[in-house]
């Protein structure tokens, strides 16, 4: 049986009407909210017997609504028109307007549950962190400072193994100080899935193409990118090995000497969360291949352009604010997503897929 994706492909690039439409067929049999919006962009099919016969097997969707196919259909449609909203701005040289976000209540655990819990905020609003460590501390054995400096790495998680009870009391009193909180089973964490690196990238309107190290390319559509993250990492490099001059097709990278203090070492990263199956694609700025690119920007420059082609395409609300920021072009602003810890870059990452999991909003 073929995949969703085979099925696609055909559906997008098959050359004859007959291959189009069998393709169509076939993917309406699958159980996977993906179909609908797939099928939907046949409407644009240049024969007319498939734009018919896709437009009556999505009326079939909006009577049976199977496997939730219209709700992904209505979401699609609303990616989209927001997209072609931003699009349309640009062109009159307008600055894209960001969909208001919806307030976010605290959430105490689950009602019945008695299991440990982690207490994460569910915004990044400003808040009083002195404060905030001599609440949560008693609760966790352990001194404020070692509270604040949890938050301080990793962004979102306040407290872990908490019992239930004690969590839900901190979320009300987290309220009273302003500060939004969630207290979550420890056992609802998102998995950590381990990245594939990327080696070559390119972007249009489908998706993501992108040469992974080391299966190969691989394309992936824009509906199934779930969470992009950007971040200032250290790396154990010395401090002038990302130089202009150097390229990733010529000599490896110089490891750090040991033995030596020197300044770290930083650059921009971009990750990728992937639906279906679940996937975590790695985008090591100074491991791409940027030689397709007819100009020669600065590194940032190269970086900042990754960023603006994924915000171009990919749905808003799919993404971190450091994506955002490296957008913009701003390489100043970077003291609150710089890690020097691979642990905290983590927990920072499973916090936003947590939010994401609960239906939250990514702070910007």
């Amino acid at each position: 049986m073929e995949s969703f994706e085979e099925l696609f492909r055909r559906l997008t690039e098959a050359p004859t009407p007959r291959e189009r439409l069998e393709a169509a067929e076939r993917l309406a049999e699958l159980p996977d909210s993906r179909v609908a919006p797939a099928l939907a962009k046949a409407l644009a099919d240049p024969d007319p017997a498939v734009r018919a016969r896709v437009e009556a097997l999505l009326g079939e969707f909006g009577r049976r609504d199977r496997g939730g196919h219209l709700a992904a259909l209505l979401a699609e449609a609303e990616r989209v028109a927001q997209a072609l909203a931003a699009e349309a701005q640009r062109l009159r040289g307008e600055v894209p307007e960001e969909p208001r976000a919806r307030p976010v209540d605290p959430m105490p655990p689950p009602e019945g549950y008695s299991g440990p819990c982690v207490l994460v905020r569910l915004t990044g609003d400003a808040m009083d962190l002195k404060r905030v460590s001599r609440l949560v501390a008693p609760a966790v054995g352990a001194p404020p400072f070692e509270v604040a400096r949890e938050v301080q790495t990793t962004k979102g998680f306040l407290a872990r193994g908490l019992a239930a009870e004690a969590a839900g009391r901190l979320v009300a009193q987290l309220a009273e100080l302003g500060v939004v909180a969630a207290a979550v089973p420890a056992d609802a964490l998102p998995p950590a899935l381990k990245p594939a690196r990327v080696r070559e990238a390119g972007f249009d309107a489908r998706g993501l193409r992108a040469q992974l190290l080391p299966s190969g390319e691989e394309s992936i559509a824009w509906h199934d990118v779930a969470l992009v993250v950007a971040a200032r990492v250290e790396l154990d490099l010395e401090p002038d090995a990302l130089e202009e001059s150097w390229s990733p097709l010529t000599r490896p990278l110089p490891p750090r000497s040991r033995g030596r203090e020197r300044e770290p070492t930083y650059d921009y990263q971009i990750e990728l969360f992937v639906r279906a199956p679940d996937r975590r694609l790695r985008l090591v700025t100074y491991e791409l291949d940027f030689h397709a690119m007819q100009r020669r920007p600065s590194r940032f420059g190269k970086v900042a352009r990754l960023a603006r082609e994924i915000v171009r395409h990919a749905d808003r609300r799919c993404l971190s604010a450091g994506l955002r920021r490296l957008a913009d072009h701003d390489e100043e602003n970077w003291h609150d997503l710089t890690f020097t810890s691979p642990v905290g870059y983590e927990d920072y990452v499973t916090w936003l897929r947590l939010l994401l999991s609960l239906g939250v909003p990514l702070p910007r």
